[in-house]
């Protein structure tokens, strides 16, 4: 997803987007590989869905998360972040069913200057992570799948 209105005021060029693209698309590739696993895709069609960030600065790469869940067809699509400017709350909360924020601080220079430690996420913890809630969705599937009611629902 481009934005215009940064592209023109930073006055970017086609090949300078072109050459940014293919290398995005291409760690995108790096990192389907590495987080799927070989798993299919989570289906949202009909599910209410939430999309979660650590905080939003200029709301980019939400907007791209939330038109690509939009062609998933949830029922219901909410994001939920600790912390986002004002101005991009506004941008951004029409094109969900529900948009939460616990902190629309007037003055915002980044989303890092909210944590004590912002430092990155390593793709082996995301892996770790991503492998652990499978475990859990098969642990509730197999106990759902026995009749028991343990509220746990994925």
């Amino acid at each position: 997803m481009l934005d215009d209105e940064i592209i023109d005021a930073v006055g970017i060029s086609k090949a300078d987007i072109e050459r940014v693209t293919a290398m995005e698309k291409r760690e995108l590739e790096r990192r389907e590989h590495i987080f799927r696993a070989g798993r299919p895709p989570l289906r949202a069609e009909g599910l209410t869905v939430i999309l979660v960030d650590d905080g939003i600065a200029t709301g980019s790469s939400v907007r791209a998360a939330i038109n690509a869940l939009r062609a998933m067809k949830p029922a219901f699509l909410v994001v939920a972040v600790p912390v986002a400017p004002h101005s991009t709350i506004q941008r951004l909360g029409g094109l969900v069913d529900e948009f939460i924020c616990l902190d629309a601080p007037e003055s915002f220079y980044g989303v890092g200057e909210f944590y004590f430690d912002f430092s990155q996420v390593t793709d082996q913890e995301v892996k770790s992570l991503l492998d652990r809630a499978e475990q859990m969705m098969r642990g509730t599937r197999r106990t759902e799948s026995k009749g028991a009611d343990n509220g746990a629902r994925i």
